[in-house]
């Protein structure tokens, strides 16, 4: 099996029969959330060059736009910020700045069975993971998209990963999944089954550029928003009226229930699953001052989702 180890030598080879290797200026990329309760999407953009240890890198920044039910209206919630990306392409190598250091993303020269490393450090959340995370090439191919051949590498994560890069990745494009909880750039994963980091899929829904139109084989809305027409529930107005809110160690409902109550963290993370019979508050005393969000779900079925700030 051939290690791939990038940071001193580049194996250069001709990609003239294929099509663009990375992107060109204003590029943008967009992903559906797949995930009733909270829907939305990632919007990532080509924003900037900068200057990175001689190398001539992309600026590639990224939002989370998420939406939760009140009222039987999907309302938006604040922007989340992405980590901002660094990129620059040698050969057929694309490389990216992480830990103020160059790994490779993607090598779209490379044959299955390929290996690289694409982080050497452990996240906060993924104690039990290694410090090495490398990615292994599965299987090459190739697609056809507006009459232009682009060559694909499907990558899997190797055992006790500290961030993964999983499933289709293509040249000029990267990660286009038809559900995935991976992303376009290296992301946190746990070697406990038990802790999720993010529980969220996504599918893949537009990309552009300045010297590419669009892409977008759904043939939906870019910006995709959901739409009363797609809740999993009937909209009958029974919604429950949190308070006080903020809270401190208990917060009302403002009427009985007996469902689940789960309690999530900004990250989408689940902090608790209150299974209650009758009961008209919820005790909240064991979590720290921040902003959460509460689903409410009878039958399996989501009937409420709302937000609670615990300040004390």
């Amino acid at each position: 099996m051939k290690f791939i180890f990038y940071l001193f030598a580049i194996i250069f080879s001709s990609s003239t029969a294929f099509g663009q290797v990375w992107v060109d200026s204003d590029a943008q990329w967009t992903y559906e959330i797949l995930d009733d309760g909270n829907p939305g999407r990632y919007e990532y953009e080509y924003v900037s060059d900068t200057l990175i240890e001689g190398h001539n890198c992309q600026k590639i920044t990224g939002v989370r736009q998420q939406y939760f039910l009140s009222g039987g209206e999907w309302e938006e919630l604040p922007p989340v910020t992405l980590y901002e990306n660094y990129t620059y392409v040698s050969g057929d190598t694309i490389f990216y700045y992480f830990n103020d250091q160059f790994f490779v993303l993607y090598d779209f020269g490379a044959t299955v069975g390929d290996q690289w490393l694409i982080a050497d450090t452990i996240h906060s959340a993924t104690a039990l993971c290694n410090d090495s995370s490398f990615v292994e090439v599965v299987e090459t191919g190739s697609m056809d998209i507006n009459d232009v051949t682009y060559r694909t590498i499907t990558l899997k994560t190797l055992e006790n990963s500290s961030y993964g890069l999983d499933g289709l990745y293509i040249e000029r494009f990267g990660f286009i999944p038809d559900s995935s909880r991976f992303r376009l750039f290296p992301f946190p994963i746990s070697c406990n089954d038990s802790f999720i980091i993010q529980p969220w899929y996504l599918q893949f829904r537009c990309f552009y550029d300045s010297s590419f139109e669009i892409y977008n084989p759904s043939g939906e809305d870019c910006l995709h928003t959901p739409s009363t027409a797609s809740l999993p529930i009937e909209s009958d107005g029974n919604r429950f009226n949190m308070y006080p809110n903020p809270a401190s160690n208990q917060v009302n409902l403002g009427t009985t229930f007996s469902g689940l109550i789960t309690i999530l963290d900004q990250s989408g993370r689940t902090l608790k699953n209150l299974d209650i019979q009758n009961q008209s508050f919820i005790d909240i005393s064991d979590l720290a001052n921040g902003t959460y969000f509460v689903v409410f779900s009878q039958d399996g079925k989501q009937v409420d989702l709302q937000s609670l700030v615990l300040i004390r």
